[in-house]
């Protein structure tokens, strides 16, 4: 017999919880995901129980947006031997939106880049990164599905 040595409690007999889908799950648009799923609850072997657990998925996508920030327009900082720093402002992410900003210094070699949002609501960071050796990427999710589009400003230094 097979003896599995990371799980002690093999033997016991475990609740059945393996789902039983009303309908194809793939195939419908996540407006469509409040539905009921059936669990098989077995409290005696010749009886079973159906148990309703209630789902629902938000009514809405997230977008995806790409922007591309060149160091001429951005505001820099001569930082001295060969540094400079650069600041975009005025860029914002929308509500339910993953912001994907490519900051390019062409000629230069990106050192390290970041980012400031303003207010104090949740806007996450999902990377941030030195894509080449002149471009930072940083990629940010807004979550918020309403009110105003959230202010960012984006940071790099780089070396000539």
């Amino acid at each position: 017999m097979f003896v599995n040595y990371w799980n002690p409690y093999q033997d016991m007999k475990y609740l059945n919880a393996s789902p039983r889908l009303d309908f194809n799950y793939q195939n419908y648009p996540v407006e469509t995901l409040n539905h009921t799923w059936n669990y098989d609850v077995a409290s005696d072997y010749n009886q079973k129980q159906y148990q309703d657990i209630q789902l629902s998925a938000p009514p809405y996508r997230a977008t995806t947006r790409d922007i591309n920030l060149y160091s001429n327009s951005a505001y820099r900082n001569d930082l001295g031997n060969g540094f400079m720093s650069f600041e975009w402002r005025g860029e914002a992410a929308n509500n339910n939106e993953f912001l994907r900003a490519s900051l390019k210094t062409p000629g230069m070699k990106v050192i390290s880049g970041g980012w400031a949002p303003s207010g104090f609501n949740p806007l996450y960071a999902l990377e941030s990164f030195p894509n080449k050796t002149d471009e930072w990427v940083i990629t940010v999710h807004n979550q918020q599905t309403e009110g105003e589009p959230r202010a960012i400003r984006f940071f790099v230094i780089a070396k000539a």
